[in-house]
């Protein structure tokens, strides 16, 4: 039954809101925003019974309901609502999925290849000549077909055509030397008939066939600080004559880099002897620049060619405001319209220090840790973040879009001397990233239509074109990171005297907790001039509260569908043996139900049963299955998708990267695959290799005082910040150690009650009696480059 807040007690929570923010306004919250796309006498359900949406309350006042079941006025705060949402109890009728234009995308991708054809690599055009071939023979003999007679499009006419034309490529490459002879595509007879269809579609002849990946930029081999000084040449010489070309140009940029050279390797000779002496390692080292050749520089000169132009004419700064790409990016008119997110390495060495696990950890400094952001581009409000040891990698770039889509009432459970909280929420219409390996892969692209978000791409190696957030990191680093113990500076010029590794003393989770002071109370309060002088919480606020666009939760189908966003997604096979995957196992017997109702098994019938899977990439142990025949008539009680464990239980509560981590291991030490004590010997080992270089010990042992850096490889094997900012850095450290039991004493591993008896026991004595022996020297073998220890 829900319970009907009275009136008396509404105001007394909107008074205990008001506090000294500002000149005596109501302290900004979670519950100043309007929840949901309600408007004024919309019907949502509530435990399944009508409630009549009349206002909301200025303010963090409450929303007023008028409930038919009872008559009654309902006053529920927007955490309230939060709360009824999330444990499904709330429902509104006119939910409505964002559309996203698929063929409109399509369409774009396909007039840009007719317009930039010419300019495509010789590898696509030459295959999309040779598919030409063939449907250009197929196409001219529809054409010229008789009356009465068509040429029809089916199987024996597209066999036809691919004799005749393969027989003619053939006799055209006897005659062609063997580097020069043309390559004949992969195809059956269904290709064919796809390939006359699409040109008959699109009517592009040769551009038809060219795949969307030719138009794709391809990473750059030398280094980008390369193409910056030949920008600055190109600028500086723009200033002192109308008259130069590409060849003064890279004259004048070799010249640059043979004095970046010099500074380089007298910066790398004070390097080396600090090296010597153990104050830092060989990672500081800076490499040499490689000098320019003519066609490089030729390159980036018709790229600057309609800057150059008008420079000479109207002078650089016009020509700045004209091409600048910070300068003519234009915000969008509501919040969540786009979002930009990217990685981001923070300057600063923290400590483990003390956590409530009551354990005396290391207070010696630790690797430098990541974190993945995204921003809102019409508030500059940050909407969603993921800090990890993960440099770069696909699963903070997905818990920091599932962080950005849920509503952050951890704030003021976990920091509560912080006064305010993350407005932010709900899901954004289109998502700009880089073109970093983690964002363009298959995976994201997957995660995303799950939730249905766009998504397009910065230009590569361009930081003016998602200028947004890469200005918030800058910000942050130079009005909060900088400030801190332990910071290391942006680069050793700015680093001064100070000695980061040996002078971090803020712990990880006091990182994280200023790091959110700082972002609600002093970043998001602070107005700023591209924002007409509003602050970002006060864009956040004004966006959240129009009719025209509020933030829009996650669907009471995606909701109820568990770790949607931060998961891997394959279409798999199963068999009689369950699903194998990454050297892992999941079976179950609802499992072989599925099976057994989609036909795939039976007296004459047993193979396997193709299934879509999906894996969370922090919890390898069980994989979320769909169940088609949930749809057949009959099983409309059967749910949309089941939860199947894997078989191997030392895999329940692993990562993805730990889990590879172990397979490297045991594949180092030769050790069977389906060997389950190997997994629990091998994963024991890596987790007390990476706590005891990281400096972490009993109670009774007092942590050294240094550790050793491995850029983040023994955290991540260890499971600091394995969860984000919504729980404490070490929380799955600290389960680890618990089921691993490494930090128990003698006498506690001698009182614990025994394990009931195994049918192979005998096989599993055997192979722990061959394995070494528990305490372990210096960790060897191969899952990542050797990492030096720090002296």
């Amino acid at each position: 039954m829900l319970n009907v807040l009275d009136p008396a007690e509404a105001d007394r929570q909107v008074e205990s809101e008001i506090s000294a923010y500002g000149d005596g306004a109501p302290l900004p919250s979670i519950d100043w925003v309007l929840f949901d796309n309600l408007t004024p006498n919309q019907v949502i359900l509530i435990d399944d019974k009508p409630h009549q949406f009349i206002k909301k309350l200025e303010g963090a006042g409450p929303h007023l309901f008028l409930s038919h079941h009872t008559g009654d006025t309902v006053r529920l705060a927007t955490t309230r609502l939060i709360e009824l949402f999330e444990k499904g109890r709330y429902y509104s009728p006119q939910w409505k999925v964002p559309p996203v234009d698929e063929k409109k995308t399509i369409d774009e991708t396909r007039a840009l290849i007719g317009k930039v054809y010419n300019t495509i690599n010789a590898g696509p055009r030459a295959r999309a000549a040779v598919i030409w071939r063939y449907v250009g023979a197929f196409i001219n003999k529809m054409l010229t077909a008789p009356p009465g007679e068509p040429f029809f499009r089916n199987h024996d006419n597209a066999q036809e055509i691919i004799e005749t034309v393969d027989k003619a490529i053939d006799a055209e490459n006897s005659t062609l030397p063997q580097g020069k002879q043309i390559k004949k595509p992969k195809k059956v007879t269904r290709t064919i008939l796809r390939w006359v269809a699409n040109e008959l579609k699109h009517g592009m002849q040769e551009r038809t066939f060219v795949h969307a990946n030719a138009i794709k930029a391809r990473k750059a081999k030398l280094p980008k600080q390369v193409f910056s000084i030949i920008g600055m040449t190109i600028r500086e010489l723009v200033e002192l004559s109308a008259e130069f070309g590409p060849t003064k140009i890279k004259m004048r940029t070799n010249h640059k880099i043979v004095e970046r050279n010099a500074e380089i390797r007298l910066h790398n000779k004070e390097i080396k002897k600090r090296i010597d002496e153990g104050e830092l390692t060989k990672e500081a080292l800076l490499p040499e620049l490689p000098e320019v050749g003519l066609s490089t520089v030729q390159v980036q000169y018709r790229r600057y060619d309609a800057w150059i132009r008008l420079a000479k004419e109207n002078g650089a700064q016009a020509a700045d405001l004209e091409f600048g790409g910070a300068g003519r990016f234009e915000r969008p008119k509501r919040i969540l319209d786009i979002c930009e997110f990217d990685h981001h390495q923070f300057d600063f060495m923290g400590v483990l220090g003390e956590t409530p696990f009551g354990r005396a950890w290391s207070k010696a400094g630790i690797d430098r840790f990541w974190i993945c952001l995204g921003i809102d581009v019409y508030s500059g409000y940050p909407v969603g973040f993921h800090p990890s040891f993960d440099p770069g990698g696909l699963h903070p770039a997905l818990a920091s879009i599932d962080h950005a889509i849920k509503v952050k009432t951890y704030v003021d459970k976990r920091f509560p001397n912080i006064r305010g909280s993350l407005l932010s929420y709900g899901k954004p219409r289109k998502i700009r990233y880089d073109n970093g390996k983690e964002f363009v892969s298959e995976q994201m692209a997957l995660s995303l239509a799950r939730v249905r978000i766009g998504f397009e791409m910065a230009v590569p190696h361009q930081p003016d074109t998602k200028p947004f957030v890469e200005r918030f990191f800058g910000t942050l680093e130079q009005d909060f990171v900088s400030w801190l113990k332990g910071s290391t500076g942006s680069n050793p010029q700015k680093r001064g005297a100070r000695k980061p590794l040996l002078e971090a003393c803020i712990t990880i989770d006091d990182f994280i907790m200023l790091f959110h002071l700082w972002l609600i109370e002093v970043y998001a309060r602070r107005k700023q001039k591209d924002l007409d002088w509003d602050t970002p919480e006060q864009r956040w606020l004004r966006g959240a509260s129009s009719p025209s666009h509020r933030p829009q939760p996650l669907t009471k189908e995606e909701a109820a569908r568990w770790d949607l966003i931060p998961s891997l997604e394959f279409t798999l096979t199963a068999g009689k043996n369950g699903i194998k995957w990454n050297n892992l196992v999941y079976q179950s017997p609802q499992l072989q139900a599925m099976r057994t109702r989609s036909g795939s098994m039976g007296k004459r019938k047993h193979e396997n049963t193709p299934v879509t899977v999906r894996i969370p990439l922090a919890n390898v142990g069980r994989c979320i299955v769909a169940d088609p025949t949930s749809r057949f008539h009959g099983n409309e009680h059967l749910p949309p998708e089941f939860d199947v464990e894997s078989t191997d239980k030392e895999a329940h509560g692993l990562s993805k990267f730990q889990w590879e981590v172990l397979c490297k291991f045991r594949n180092a030490k030769k050790h069977a695959p389906t060997e389950h004590p190997s997994h629990q010997v091998g994963f024991n080992h890596l987790l007390e290799e990476a706590l005891k270089a990281m400096g972490m010990v009993p109670t009774d042992e007092k942590p050294p005082a240094k550790a050793v850096l491995s850029k983040g490889l023994y955290p991540r094997i260890a499971g600091v910040l394995a969860r984000g900012a919504e729980e404490h850095a070490l929380a799955v450290t600290e389960e680890l150690i618990e089921k691993t039991g490494i930090f128990k004493s003698a006498s506690e591993q001698r009182n614990a009650a025994p394990a009931p008896p195994r049918a192979d026991a005998g096989r599993i004595t055997e192979a722990v009696a061959e394995s070494p022996p528990q305490r372990h020297k210096k960790l060897r073998f191969e899952v990542d480059a050797p990492l030096p220890r720090a002296q």
